[in-house]
């Protein structure tokens, strides 16, 4: 029903009037206490009928009465009421449930009672998932309010984070009789993520039937993510942010078992500055990281999402390329990272100028290992950089020896001087 503020009827929807046994016309306009006679009216206030004592939005609390129906019987109910305001004029609206026994106990209504003050958010749904509660600690947490979201379910403030999996392992748990618990990402009224560490039980009535779920929780946003930085900088790199030695082996691991298992290949390369401990000497170490810095983002922006860019120490990245079937169209990006290294890079108001060289492997025709495929593009980027640097190369006599430079505007091809003397592989020659 909806009351105005001398108690008069102004609405009451069908399942009243079945209960009733009247016809909702006929209730319009009528005294709510000739239905509900229990309703604790109080004082008298100027231009007011009666005054709400227990009734008002600040008490949610159902409350059990009667109604009375047509024929003089009574119905045993439970009454909570919310205010509304329309045009200004402030309306009253009660939300009439019959009680029976399979209705909430006196424990429910207790508990509910205690949890207006718990700084837990908490709410309770029928069987169904429909919200019947919720207490103010919620309200904050949410941003709605309870009259938008009792009569609803907690579908409102699903992010979409979850899998439609966890949410049947959720009902699951619940309706077996046990509690779920579990941390649940949610999404405000205003569109904001939180993390929610919940615990959802079962509540059962004298008979053992379960008749509602009670939902508690708290927000542990901050907690979820100060883990979440410390997980980030175990497996990326502080300066970069790119991804670290760790993470680029757990990926090229990955790299490897998704190409054997597909039958498909993918490239391994080396990333070399040219001359990086030059630009440290003579522009500082401020610069050397403004240059790395501005290098790995360029890299980033020329290879595709399903690619990773990594900074093993020092000037030192690698690529894995993925699903590369052949040389070309590896090279097609080993050549455009070439070529946006090779811009100057702005700092401190001068230009630096820093070019890179790139060795590449390929999977599996120069190995089917990690190791292999990293030492051969360490030792095909050695080659690249004793030819002068600022190109790449692939390894093996099959890259028909090879090397690309890269000058604005044009490509230059020269020999290949031969292997590389492996008590030189490692070395960072013209740093």
């Amino acid at each position: 029903m909806i009351l105005d503020a001398h108690g008069v009827i102004r609405f009451c929807n069908a399942s009243l009037a079945r209960i009733v046994g009247r016809s909702g016309r006929s209730l319009i306009a009528q005294s709510a206490r000739s239905v509900l006679p229990g309703l604790p009216f109080g004082d008298r206030t100027p231009g007011h009928d009666c005054a709400w004592t227990m009734f008002m939005s600040t008490d949610p609390v159902r409350r059990p009465l009667h109604l009375v129906t047509a024929d003089g019987s009574a119905v045993p109910v439970e009454v909570a009421c919310e205010t509304l305001t329309i045009g200004g004029e402030v309306l009253f609206v009660l939300d009439i449930r019959r009680r029976d026994q399979e209705s909430p106990d006196a424990s429910l209504r207790a508990f509910a009672w205690s949890a207006e003050q718990a700084p837990e958010t908490t709410f309770i749904t029928d069987v169904a998932g429909v919200i019947e509660y919720v207490n103010p600690a919620f309200e904050a947490l949410t941003g709605f309010s309870r009259v938008e979201v009792i009569g609803r379910t907690p579908v409102v403030l699903r992010s979409g984070a979850h899998h439609r999996d966890f949410y049947a392992t959720l009902w699951a748990t619940i309706l077996s009789g046990q509690a779920f618990r579990g941390i649940i990402v949610n999404r405000r009224k205003n569109g904001e993520i939180y993390h929610e560490e919940k615990t959802i039980r079962p509540f059962v009535n004298r008979t053992g039937k379960i008749t509602h779920f009670i939902s508690t929780g708290r927000d542990v946003s901050d907690r979820v993510r100060e883990v979440e930085g410390l997980r980030h900088a175990a497996t990326h790199d502080s300066l970069t942010d790119l991804p670290n030695r760790t993470l680029f082996l757990d990926r090229l691991g990955q790299a490897l078992r998704h190409a054997a298992r597909r039958s498909e290949g993918f490239a391994v390369a080396v990333i070399d500055i040219d001359g990086f401990k030059v630009i440290n000497d003579r522009y500082g170490h401020l610069a050397g990281d403004a240059v790395l810095k501005t290098i790995a983002f360029r890299i980033q922006h020329c290879v595709r999402a399903m690619d990773t860019v990594a900074r093993l120490g020092g000037d030192e990245l690698t690529l894995i390329l993925m699903d590369t079937s052949n040389r070309r169209d590896t090279e097609k990006i080993i050549a455009k990272v070439v070529a946006a290294s090779a811009e100057a890079v702005e700092f401190d108001d001068r230009l630096i100028e820093a070019t890179v060289s790139i060795g590449a492997s390929l999977y599996p025709q120069d190995g089917v290992t990690e190791d292999e495929l990293r030492k051969k593009a360490d030792r095909a980027m050695y080659r690249a950089k004793r030819s002068g640097g600022n190109r790449h190369r692939f390894f093996g006599r099959a890259a028909e020896a090879q090397s690309v430079a890269v000058v604005p505007g044009t490509a230059e091809h020269a020999e290949d001087p031969g292997p590389v003397d492996s008590r030189h592989v490692g070395d960072r020659v013209g740093k």
